[in-house]
């Protein structure tokens, strides 16, 4: 279906659509006597160009990633009236002191990679000054210390921006935070009502027992009514993604319950300086050639 995983296809929702001039809603879906017109899951020239170049890059068929971009769109937009139906809106928007816990921790986040990126690119150079690596792990080490550098000219560069564009970054700054908070809550309260298996994914834990759950009972409920036939199988969008192959945490993992109890975004300096020291002893056991020399012998 989609060309980008199902909760991003959620989340992209927060993207303002194209403006268009007032007209009569053509009515693609209706849920608890609410329509869904089709200019409401259009996305922007700006937003449908970026989704027909990485198409192409993806070697997919742009035509078709902007009507899964619009298949998407319309499933979010009956899983949200959906969710704000049955659970209330503060069950799913988050607030004013959300959105600034999270842009909080976000930015320090930020200044403490790149205060640990600094210090892993003079760990690198001095490694590499010191000891002698075969080619592959010379080149190896070369990359992670570009990779490094290359993460700590961009955000140096935040300060040389002009204020149009720092401002325009602080506003994507925003949107994300709304994202990702909204993301959070969904989840929390969808897991604490379904329970179920709940599956690790890099943008956090899903509950996809849950999801799927209250999909299917929307379902069957039949508030939702499709009027075009061309979104008939909307509802496949969660039956797809859940179908895929994923990673489920064991059921009484800690992970579950410490995910569900805070909020995900909060930034633990802890972890990430277990992150650090982590990367550092594995750069620290690649062989040099003389180590490689002496286990030889």
């Amino acid at each position: 279906m989609c060309i980008v995983r199902f909760l991003f296809c959620l989340l992209i929702l927060l993207i303002p659509a194209s403006a268009q001039a007032e007209q009569a809603c053509k009515a693609v879906a209706s849920i608890y006597e609410q329509d869904i017109c089709a200019s409401d899951i259009l996305p922007s020239k700006k937003l449908e160009d970026s989704i027909r170049e990485y198409a192409k890059k993806s070697k997919e068929k742009p035509t078709q990633a902007v009507k899964d971009f619009k298949v998407s769109s319309l499933f979010g937009l009956l899983w949200e009236k959906a969710l704000i139906h049955k659970y209330g809106e503060d069950a799913v928007e988050p607030s004013g002191r959300q959105i600034k816990t999270y842009l909080k921790s976000f930015r320090k986040a930020i200044e403490d990679q790149n205060d640990m990126n600094k210090d892993m690119s003079v760990f690198i150079v001095e490694l590499l000054e010191d000891n002698a690596y075969a080619p592959e792990e010379e080149n190896r080490l070369k990359a992670i210390l570009a990779q490094k550098q290359k993460s700590i000219m961009m955000y140096n560069m935040r300060d040389a921006l002009p204020d149009e564009t720092r401002a325009q970054m602080e506003e994507g700054e925003q949107k994300m935070a709304e994202a990702m908070v909204k993301s959070w809550k969904i989840k929390k309260t969808l897991f604490e009502d379904y329970g179920g298996r709940v599956a690790f994914q890099k943008a956090g834990l899903e509950p996809l027992d849950a999801f799927q759950t209250f999909v299917k009972e929307l379902e069957d409920s039949n508030v939702a009514t499709i009027h075009d036939p061309a979104y008939k199988d909307v509802f496949r969008t969660m039956d797809e993604y859940s179908s895929k192959e994923h990673n489920f945490l064991p059921e009484d993992s800690d992970k579950i319950e410490d995910y569900f109890d805070s909020p995900s975004w909060v930034y633990d300096g802890d972890i990430a300086e277990d992150a650090f020291e982590q990367q550092k002893a594995e750069i620290m056991a690649i062989p040099t050639i003389e180590s490689a020399a002496g286990d030889e012998g």
